[in-house]
């Protein structure tokens, strides 16, 4: 994508064990200026808001449903992308090649037409299938079905939030994780003596 746009920048939002690995290859690489690493963060929604294109190289859903609510997406074809992109409409869903997601992703750096209609699908598609308040219950299907197709996904804060939902609706929650940060264990222990 750099060889194609140079005043392209890639934000990199997270801190998991492939982060160094990741710094040290683009600095090989000489690209240090092209990116930028926020760590660990809970404003999702901040960061999606300032964003222009959201691509999803990966075989998680991992920020997808927050980016979705902004941006159009250029992701991979695997069942729970295909929950966040209708291919053509929404976004783009691609082959697992390099090739398929540059091309993708330069339709939409360069054609403002394409790009504004599928930021509006996009944006029209959170609010009728994935927005929590727009309806618990869609959303809850949806999250059983991404589950019991890959049940092995990183979690974030949207599973977070899902929890304090649920409680709110006096649904009993059990939070299972593998990197469950403490600044959203406080949080829960305070959320639950309010309730």
């Amino acid at each position: 994508m750099i060889k194609y746009n140079k005043r392209i920048r890639f934000l990199i939002v997270g801190d998991g064990p492939l982060l160094n690995y990741l710094k040290n290859n683009i600095a090989n690489l000489g690209l240090e200026n092209y990116f930028i690493f926020t760590g660990f963060r809970v404003d999702i929604d901040n960061l999606y808001s300032q964003s222009y294109v959201g691509p999803f190289p990966c075989n998680t859903h991992a920020g997808m449903v927050e980016a979705v609510k902004y941006i159009p997406l250029v992701a991979g074809k695997g069942q729970v992308q295909k929950e966040y992109v209708i291919g053509g409409e929404t976004g783009f869903l691609c082959e697992d090649n390099i090739d398929d997601y540059i091309e993708k992703l330069n339709h939409l750096l360069y054609d403002n037409n394409m790009y504004d209609n599928l930021k509006q699908n996009s944006i029209k598609l959170f609010y009728s299938k994935l927005c929590l308040q727009n309806g618990i219950d869609k959303f809850i299907n949806l999250y059983k079905k991404t589950y019991a197709i890959t049940p092995n996904l990183p979690g974030g804060t949207r599973h977070f939030d899902f929890g304090k939902e649920l409680i709110k609706r006096r649904y009993k929650v059990a939070i299972f994780a593998s990197s469950f940060h403490y600044s959203l264990l406080k949080e829960t222990k305070e959320y639950n003596k309010k309730s």
